[in-house]
């Protein structure tokens, strides 16, 4: 994964003198580096699309195998580190992490019919006793439909929609190395 961020450290350059060094960053010593400003922009287009022939697509360099130099740029230490340090940042900021992603795919993934209770008098529907209380986030739409008859009786009629069980199966299986 990739390294915690790195500490500026107060200097002394000549009595009575503070100065501030940095340690740079991967991202930013990639930057200083021999084509740094277009490895950089690959990095931040790898960020969007990780797919490493696009992003190099996208960085705008001209090559006839976009595939073949992308994998390059992975291999390239100081690359590998950048994107590794962006990625660290973005899930910092985001606070979205592995594992709320697989637990969200496992509500869709677990999710039952039988989590759900529809008043047959308004249409309304809640989550049965003894249900996770976040079941309702693995529903994907309500639809309620009101129907009258010749005498006027109405009829409701409520439809429930859950998210896709298999896709979210098949993510989760890929993530854990079961398929």
């Amino acid at each position: 994964m990739a390294e915690a961020p790195r500490q500026a450290h107060l200097t002394s350059h000549s009595p009575g003198e503070v100065g501030t060094d940095f340690e740079s960053s991967p991202y930013d010593e990639l930057a200083a580096s021999r084509n740094g400003k277009q490895r950089c922009r690959f990095v931040d287009e790898y960020l969007i699309t990780p797919v490493a022939g696009e992003a190099v697509t996208a960085a705008g360099y001209k090559t006839r195998n976009p595939r073949q130099r992308g994998w390059e740029l992975m291999c390239t230490p100081l690359v590998a580190a950048a994107i590794a340090q962006k990625m660290q940042e973005r899930m910092d900021r985001t606070q979205i992490t592995q594992d709320r992603v697989l637990n969200e795919l496992a509500i869709l993934s677990f999710s039952s019919l039988d989590d759900y209770d529809i008043d047959p008098v308004t249409g309304s529907v809640s989550v049965v006793a003894g249900a996770a209380e976040y079941a309702v986030r693995a529903i994907s739409s309500i639809k309620c439909t009101v129907t009258k008859d010749e005498d006027g009786t109405e009829t409701r009629h409520t439809e429930i929609r859950l998210w896709d069980k298999l896709s979210a199966l098949k993510l989760m299986a890929k993530h854990l190395g079961i398929v």
